[in-house]
């Protein structure tokens, strides 16, 4: 996994907070990755953007920790990823809005690079969908606002949480019956409430965790099964299925189907290519048919023409004599 070590709040982001001290509001707007290295003579705080985009995520989570730190994140895909990348650099935008008495947004801050980590030479390789590797993953960046800051927690519309992010928002409190309206308390931290703005009488308003959870889930119920169930094979239409094409399976491939040749089948149309060997050498069981072939070609060879004469032409080496057909015989 990558280590972005210095991830760090940028100095426009410092900007950023300076703002939202002045009664405005903290809007997260999207995670961003990346793949380039920070450029000489720059630090992560220092950052303006991030160096090579590929890809920025719809947030889906925006939670607060009791430590003036907030935990936003969006659900990574590869689906759209055609060529392998580094993640090496890891990139929260924001920007800040400000609203009047009544919740109504007045002014709208212009997007920036909040915080900025890089993982460099630590950096994960990403497959492309192409390779037949899927990845979805939760992608969270853990930063500072601060424990006054106003944070808005609204998600946007079409976003989606993966069955983990679920899991997190319904474990993070302890339930309570849930009802068909949500038990409401000004009275709590907002760390154990959800705000959020009543229009029927212009106010903020919290909504209690639990039983915001509970009705999340209610309402959700039919998604969160599928986010989690299991399936037989039978069940799954692509599933490699070796034992159908075997012999005797209802789609049975022959060898012939393929432009095989079956055990004991005709083979008197097959070639093979060969080189002679370099010396002789017997065959021997399990050889390729190319190297076979080399060597008897290699020992033909070898045996020249003379092993080739007909009996006929040797007949003559086998004859008789009579001592005066000997030259050289003793008198």
């Amino acid at each position: 996994m990558g280590q972005f070590s210095n991830n760090s709040i940028t100095e426009n982001g410092r900007l950023l907070l300076a703002d939202i001290h002045t009664g405005g509001e903290f809007v997260p707007t999207r995670v961003v990755m990346g793949s380039g290295y920070i450029p000489a003579g720059k630090t992560a705080r220092t950052m303006t953007d991030v160096v090579s985009l590929v890809k920025s995520l719809s947030i889906n989570k925006i939670q607060r920790t009791n430590d003036g730190k907030v935990i936003i994140g969006g659900v990574y895909s590869n689906a759209d990823i055609t060529v392998p990348f580094y993640f090496r650099e890891l990139a929260l935008y924001a920007r800040c809005i400000w609203r009047d008495s009544n919740g109504n947004v007045t002014k709208t801050g212009e997007e920036k690079l909040y915080s900025y980590g890089n993982a460099g030479a630590t950096a994960d390789l990403m497959p492309a969908y192409s390779t037949g590797t899927v990845v979805e993953k939760q992608i969270d960046i853990v930063t500072y606002v601060g424990n006054d800051t106003a944070v808005s927690l609204e998600l946007a519309s079409g976003v989606y949480l993966t069955a983990e992010t679920l899991d997190d928002v319904l474990k993070s409190k302890s339930y309570q019956t849930a009802t068909d309206k949500l038990t409401e308390d000004t009275s709590l931290d907002s760390a154990d409430f959800v705000p959020y703005y009543d229009t029927s009488i212009k106010e903020h308003r919290k909504v209690q965790l639990g039983a915001f959870a509970a009705w999340l889930k209610s309402v959700l119920s039919s998604v969160y099964a599928g986010l989690n169930h299991t399936h037989t094979k039978s069940q799954i239409s692509d599933f490699a299925h070796k034992s159908a094409h075997s012999t005797g399976g209802p789609d049975a491939i022959a060898p012939a189907d393929i432009g095989a040749l079956s055990i004991g089948g005709d083979g008197s149309d097959v070639t093979a290519a060969f080189t002679m060997a370099e010396i002789r050498d017997n065959i021997a069981t399990g050889e390729k048919l190319s190297v076979i072939l080399g060597k008897v070609k290699k020992w033909f060879a070898d045996l020249g023409t003379a092993a080739f004469q007909a009996a006929s032409a040797f007949a003559a080496a086998v004859h008789t004599h009579v001592r005066a057909d000997i030259t050289d015989f003793p008198s």
